[in-house]
């Protein structure tokens, strides 16, 4: 019994290992709004099916790689802080295939669900309340539940100076 189920969970693992050698890649290039390359954009490919999303980063020449993805259904999307982009649905992949999908980047707001406590911190302006609201407020909800129309951000806000804040945050 026991040996059986050594070679039932050594049969499954090897058949789930052999699915990512024989995966397809994704490649491309982000590109700024004025078509120069776009390093450091996140690249998000997530199956729909399984649910599991791989992120990379572009590089300095803006070229981003996601390799050994399972045959399936996929929807691409970037993302990066201050910038937009259209994601791409519906991308059938299939077993060993290569495919190239390029993004060029549009501009757009900023908002703090877009971005993490340390981008926060560096955006968030010095005065009364910030100090509170990093060591309360971040540490449990995260940046996102600061969104303007929100209890949270009508609270805050007179308490903070929010004509220093970025656009759009």
């Amino acid at each position: 019994m026991r040996a059986s189920a050594k070679m039932l969970g050594l049969m499954v693992s090897f058949i789930f290992l052999a699915s990512f050698a024989c995966g397809a890649t994704i490649r491309g290039t982000v590109k700024s709004p004025d078509g120069a390359p776009f390093r450091g954009a996140f690249v998000q490919t997530k199956n729909i099916k399984t649910k599991i999303t791989v992120s990379v980063l572009s590089d300095r020449r803006g070229n981003y790689r996601v390799e050994s993805l399972p045959a399936g259904q996929y929807q691409l999307q970037m993302r990066t802080v201050g910038f937009k982009s259209n994601p791409r649905s519906g991308v059938s992949l299939v077993s060993q295939q290569n495919a190239t999908y390029d993004f060029t980047l549009q501009k757009g707001a900023v908002s703090w669900s877009d971005i993490s406590v340390y981008q926060a911190s560096r955006l968030f302006p010095e005065g009364k309340g910030r100090n509170a609201v990093f060591g309360t407020c971040f540490s449990c909800h995260g940046v996102g539940f600061l969104k303007e129309g929100t209890p949270a951000f009508q609270n805050l806000s007179p308490r903070l100076n929010c004509s220093e804040w970025p656009p759009g945050v």
